[in-house]
């Protein structure tokens, strides 16, 4: 069978790049927050994210792994800042990280402490997710009318 240029068009590895390719590209400015470029990947669910620069010439490339190294920190110093942003010393809180992983124990008079340590947790730099045996004196969440109470 002879091969024409419509035929070549649909065979594996022969479609031009314009076929494939997402448009309009989504990039980011060279001076852009690396929070902006992580969200603007997200959303349009891109793995590589074109950098430019004020004309809008290419400079280089964000990646997953990228802008992943901007958010690794070391354990020792996600414990500081998570026992800095919820008082853990006051508190009498137990603090441990492991890759990320914010572990928190401890007894807290009120259970929306709890729930307020375990926020102000996620929101420290370097904290991927956040586990752990918070205990409470009293549910002054189910003491809410919302909730069924009083």
């Amino acid at each position: 069978m002879p091969s024409s240029p419509e035929h070549a068009r649909h065979r594996p590895g022969q479609a031009p790049q314009e076929d494939l390719m997402t448009s309009p590209a989504h990039v980011t400015d060279a001076d852009a927050p690396v929070v902006t470029a992580a969200r603007l990947r997200d959303r349009h669910g891109v793995k590589r994210l074109p950098v430019v620069d004020p004309d809008g010439r290419l400079i280089g490339i964000v990646s997953r792994r990228d802008l992943i190294k901007v958010f690794l920190r070391p354990d020792h110093d996600i414990e500081q800042d998570v026992r800095e942003a919820v008082r853990a010393d006051a508190a009498g809180l137990d603090v441990m990280a492991t890759e990320g992983v914010a572990a928190l124990s401890g007894n807290l008079p009120e259970r929306s402490q709890a729930l307020t340590t375990v926020r102000l947790t996620e929101s420290v730099d370097g904290v991927g997710s956040v586990r752990g045996t918070l205990e409470w004196k009293h549910d002054d969440i189910a003491d809410l009318p919302m909730w069924g109470g009083a």
